[in-house]
């Protein structure tokens, strides 16, 4: 039965909206007695066009396919769950004709998860913000999707992992097929913390562009709700969050600079009524009350209160870091922490090192 579904998903030209109208007019135990149906069957029982049923029957008596995509997949330790798997993720099953088929690396658990997207353009504004939030999701037990893409995804990515918690990225390609091929550390190290990658392609297909509006909608159906960094006016980013919007889903958008283009598509959504979001509170506060509650104790109680917490450490770090809040050129902290050139690069190092600092681009140094 579940190869049968894996066979109908791998035939070309038949996409989710064709195999729900089978599911629903062929009784599951019966399922596997698809491969006997004639194109009269499939255009009278399951009220598909003459051209599909043409394609159905094709691909149907061509067993080559399947049995190469099981074969991958249990070469590469990958799972293939369907619509008929009890392990198939609840959430993404109550959504509008949900991927028949998924392709897993890794383990994608039934907890609370919240989509974090952004720009592929994403800059430190968006980085700094991921910083300050995801974390502190990450702590009171929440889980985070995105889409494994550069910029504002791996942002959301890296961030959950340094705070030691689990992560899927849902690609917009086959999982023997990783794309961005930047990313394929970051993959391996998602797989290795307990979380997955996530795919509604076949094992081998490429990341063409039509897939991504699909990886979108399956980030959204993931998810709780969908936490927008920065987006433009029209950005894959954009798309997830007014996915999540059809689907019921809560939507929240940081803010930006009303000049920037790449905050565009955000402070659209917040007129359309996302909820704009300056805290983590502003974000649980929407799914209940005592969430934000059990939060704010939670944090207080590992870390001290938050605001209390960013003062003392800012008085009590290394005076280089201090003057590396706001973006800095080295011979600009040499001077305002008036110390020689040779300190001053070993203390850069040494923040370097313990990730509290970088450099970017321009050679201005910032904090992390």
């Amino acid at each position: 039965m579940n190869n049968c579904l894996l066979h109908l998903s791998l035939i070309n030209g038949i996409g989710p909206a064709t195999i729900n109208r089978i599911i629903e007019t062929v009784c599951l135990d019966q399922f596997s007695t698809l491969y006997e149906f004639s194109e009269a069957d499939f255009i009278q029982i399951c009220n598909v066009s003459p051209a599909q049923a043409s394609k159905l029957v094709a691909g149907l008596s061509k067993s080559d396919r399947v049995e190469r995509e099981l074969l991958l997949a249990q070469k590469n330790s990958l799972r293939i769950l369907t619509l008929f798997d009890s392990e198939y993720p609840d959430l993404l099953r109550q959504i509008y004709l949900p991927p028949p088929v998924l392709y897993i690396q890794g383990s994608v658990e039934e907890t609370q998860a919240l989509a974090v997207v952004g720009s592929r353009q994403a800059n430190l504004y968006a980085k700094t913000a991921t910083q300050m939030l995801v974390p502190a999701l990450v702590e009171t037990g929440w889980a985070i999707v995105s889409g494994g893409a550069l910029g504002a995804d791996t942002f959301a990515h890296q961030a959950t992992l340094a705070a030691g918690g689990i992560t899927y990225a849902v690609l917009g390609s086959g999982l023997l097929h990783r794309y961005p091929y930047e990313n394929n550390k970051l993959f391996d190290s998602i797989c290795a913390s307990g979380g997955a990658l996530v795919s509604s392609f076949a094992l081998e297909q490429g990341p063409l562009p039509g897939n991504f509006p699909a990886r979108n909608r399956i980030i959204a159906g993931l998810s709780r709700g969908c936490l927008v960094v920065q987006a433009a006016e029209k950005s894959g980013a954009a798309i997830t969050a007014r996915y999540a919007l059809e689907q019921g889903k809560e939507v929240f958008v940081v803010p930006g600079r009303i000049d920037d283009p790449v905050h565009a598509g955000g402070h659209r959504l917040i007129q359309q009524g996302a909820k704009l979001i300056t805290t983590v509170y502003d974000i649980l506060e929407e799914f209940d009350e005592t969430i934000a509650e059990r939060t704010v104790s939670v944090l207080n109680m590992n870390n001290g209160p938050l605001h209390e917490k960013k003062s003392m450490t800012i008085q009590e770090e290394d005076p280089v870091l201090r003057l590396c809040t706001t973006p800095i050129s080295t011979q600009e902290l040499m001077v305002k922490a008036d110390i020689s050139f040779s300190e001053l690069t070993g203390k850069l190092f040494d923040l370097q090192v313990d990730g509290k600092i970088e450099q970017d681009h321009a050679g201005f140094w910032h904090c992390l």
